[in-house]
C-alpha cells in the first residue's frame, strides 16, 4: 500500500488505488488488491491506465468514475470473472484489448453512444453471450454490427403511447 501526502499536487491514494493527477484529468494508475470482487472507481477519475485490471481474476463488479474518458489498452484483460459493465456517457475511447477474454462478460451498458471503440477491445470475449445495450445508430451499434456482438438499442418513439422501441439482436423488436 502506498499512501500519499493530502497535499500533493501530482499523486494520490486512498480507497485501495493509486492515481496520477495531470491538470484537469486523474489517470488510475495502480489497485493494490488483486483479488477484490468489487471495485468502484472515484467519480474524479478521468482516465483508467493501461492493464489497472489486467488479470485481476476475482473482480465481478466494478463501478465506472461518471468523469471517465478513456479506457486504456489492456486495462479489464483476462478479467475471467466480469460478467457486466455500465459504461458512462462521458466515456470517449475504449483502447485495445480492453475487454479482452473476459469470457463471462455478459452486458456491457452504454450510457453513451458516440464512444471510439478499438478493433481489438472486445477480442476472446464470447461473441455468442456478449450483449452491448447501447443507443441504435451510434458508432457503439455499429462496432457491434461489424464485430457480430449481440444489439440492444433504444430510442424515443414518436408514438406517446410508447416511450421506447428497443431492437434486440436482428429480429426482434420490443415495444413498451
Amino acid at each position: 500500500k502506498i499512501i500519499v501526502d493530502k497535499e500533493n499536487p501530482v499523486y494520490a491514494s486512498g480507497d485501495n488505488c493509486f492515481i496520477k493527477r495531470n491538470g484537469e484529468e486523474a489517470i488510475l494508475l495502480h489497485v493494490f488488491d488483486k483479488y477484490q470482487e468489487n471495485f468502484i472507481i472515484p467519480d474524479f477519475v478521468t482516465h483508467i491506465n493501461k492493464s489497472v485490471f489486467s488479470e485481476y481474476t476475482k473482480l465481478k463488479k466494478i463501478e465506472l468514475s461518471k468523469n471517465l474518458k478513456c479506457i486504456s489498452a489492456e486495462a479489464f484483460k483476462r478479467c475471467i470473472s466480469l460478467e457486466e459493465i455500465t459504461i458512462p456517457a462521458s466515456l470517449e475511447t475504449i483502447e485495445s484489448e480492453a475487454f479482452a477474454n473476459c469470457t463471462k462478460l455478459r452486458d456491457v451498458v452504454f450510457k453513451g453512444g458516440d464512444i471510439t471503440i478499438a478493433d481489438t477491445a472486445f477480442d476472446g470475449c464470447k461473441k455468442g453471450q456478449l450483449l452491448f445495450n447501447c443507443p441504435q445508430n451510434s458508432k457503439v451499434a455499429e462496432y457491434a454490427k461489424l464485430k457480430k456482438i449481440n444489439l440492444v438499442g433504444g430510442e424515443k418513439s414518436d408514438n406517446p403511447a410508447e416511450a421506447f422501441t428497443y431492437t434486440i439482436s436482428k429480429n426482434k423488436t420490443v415495444k413498451i
